[in-house]
């Protein structure tokens, strides 16, 4: 296994989690300005 493969799937993995993050965070967001202050 060369460096760039692993690189490449490691970049792959963490652009996949971010996404997820940011997913995530979006939903809460959006439930939190539905609920009433």
């Amino acid at each position: 296994m060369t460096d760039g493969k692993f690189f490449n799937l490691f970049k792959k993995e963490h652009v996949e989690v971010l996404q997820r993050v940011i997913r995530i965070r979006k939903l809460h967001l959006i439930k939190g300005a539905i609920k009433p202050k």
